[in-house]
C-alpha cells in the first residue's frame, strides 16, 4: 500500500485521517486566492502527485454606500455623484431614487453605470430627496443615506392681469336699487412670482 501524504502552499497544518484530507476554514488563506492542496502517494516503485486548486472568493458584506452629493442645480435639474461602491468588478449598475419631501416613494427611478448623473424633469421651487442602490453580482446593496436638494426658483416673469379684461357697464333702474346694489369683481393676473 502507497504512503499518501498530503501538502499545502499556505498551510502546513493539515487535517488527514485515513488518506483523506478535511478542508477547514483555517486550512484556507482568505488572502491568496488559489490554495493548492497536493497528494503524493510513494511505494517501493516510485511516486505520484495530484494537485487541486481550492480558490476563495469570499462575498464582500454589502455595505450602505455613501450619500450623493450636489454638483450643480437649476430649475428643473441636479448634477450629482457619488464614490464608486467596491470594486467596478463587481458593480452592475446604480438606481437612482428620487422622491419629494411629501412623496412617500420614489417619484422617478433611474438607472446608471456611471457614478454621476443629471437628474431632470424636476419641478423648480421643489425639495427633492436623493439616494442610491447599488447592483452589485453579489445583489443589492442597502440604500444610501438621503441627499436633499431644492431646485432654483424660476426667472421672474412680469405680471400681467388677465381679468377684467373690459369695462363694465351697469344699469340701475332706481335709487332704491341702487342703495342695496353690490358689485365684484376679482383682479386676476399671472406672473413669477405669483402677484
Amino acid at each position: 500500500t502507497p504512503a499518501i501524504t498530503w501538502t499545502s502552499n499556505t498551510n502546513s497544518n493539515l487535517n488527514v485521517v485515513s488518506d483523506t484530507l478535511t478542508l477547514r476554514t483555517q486550512d484556507l488563506n482568505p488572502e491568496t486566492s488559489t490554495n493548492i492542496f497536493t497528494c503524493t502517494a510513494t511505494n517501493t516503485a516510485g511516486q505520484d502527485s495530484k494537485r487541486i486548486r481550492v480558490t476563495i472568493d469570499i462575498e464582500p458584506q454589502l455595505t450602505t454606500p455613501q450619500a450623493p452629493t450636489q454638483q450643480s442645480i437649476g430649475r428643473n435639474s441636479v448634477d450629482i455623484q457619488w464614490v464608486e461602491y467596491l470594486s467596478s468588478d463587481y458593480v452592475k449598475s446604480y438606481d437612482i431614487c428620487v422622491s419629494t419631501t411629501a412623496s412617500t416613494g420614489c417619484i422617478q427611478t433611474i438607472n446608471t453605470a456611471s457614478t454621476q448623473y443629471s437628474i431632470g424633469s424636476l419641478e423648480s421651487a421643489t425639495s427633492y430627496r436623493i439616494s442610491i442602490v447599488v447592483n452589485t453580482v453579489f445583489g443589492r446593496s442597502p440604500t444610501s443615506a438621503t441627499l436633499t436638494v431644492t431646485t432654483n426658483e424660476p426667472e421672474p416673469v412680469q405680471p400681467e392681469i388677465t381679468t377684467p379684461q373690459r369695462d363694465v357697464s351697469l344699469t340701475i333702474s332706481s335709487v332704491s336699487e341702487f342703495e342695496s346694489f353690490s358689485f365684484t369683481q376679482d383682479c386676476v393676473s399671472t406672473g413669477i412670482p405669483t402677484p
